[in-house]
């Protein structure tokens, strides 16, 4: 897929899904300048995995949950290596009582039983969430500005945008950077070398 014409810097604006789903997420993404070079359909892609998180999952609280997303390069920095992707996120200490209790609270509104996963006594260290998901179980009600970064590779024709068909044997599904060439699947959760910065307030 060529990517020889990029988006036009009039179009980063912040995108924010919106959900009619009762206990739906919202998801506002804040585009990196380095996004203005990317491929014409980076933004549509990764617009249409948000919308598709937005109705696939159900926190607490509706969020938003902000991201902040870039095209070879993350928070600043280049992507390391071969990185196809990476993340960061911001993990905030929370009590047992704060974890156990939120997701008892999740599981009366969702009707699971992940609560029954956590043991009966507390075990011992200390407990980390990251900002995210304090919000998705309600632990925060006052949402911080940024939750966290994502950024993609920014390296020419490396990734299939399609959302049909098989991918090429020389690109990866922008969806899912370590899928298989050959395979196709929509949407996909993105699986990519992570790099998580644990950026813990003391």
């Amino acid at each position: 897929m060529s990517s020889a014409s990029s988006i036009s810097t009039n179009s980063l604006k912040p995108y924010s899904t919106i959900t009619d789903v009762p206990h739906g997420l919202n998801i506002v993404i804040n585009w990196d300048s380095s996004v203005a070079s990317a491929p014409a359909p980076f933004i549509a892609v990764v617009e249409q995995v948000a919308d598709f998180y937005t109705s696939a999952l159900q926190p607490i609280s509706s969020g938003p949950i902000t991201i902040d997303v870039g095209c070879g390069e993350i928070n600043g920095s280049r992507l390391g290596g071969s990185a196809l992707g990476e993340s960061e996120t911001n993990l905030q200490q929370v009590s047992y009582y704060q974890l156990t209790h939120a997701y008892a609270t999740y599981d009366s509104i969702v009707k699971t039983d992940l609560s029954q996963n956590f043991p009966s006594t507390q075990p011992s260290g200390k407990f980390y969430v990251s900002d995210a998901e304090r919000q998705a179980l309600g632990i925060i009600t006052t949402p911080p500005t940024l939750d966290g970064y994502v950024a993609f590779r920014s390296k020419s024709n490396i990734f299939d945008y399609s959302t049909s068909g098989t991918v090429p044997s020389s690109q990866y599904d922008i969806s899912q950077p370590s899928a298989k060439a050959g395979e196709k699947q929509w949407p996909r959760k993105t699986k990519v070398r992570k790099r998580q910065r644990s950026l813990r307030r003391r």
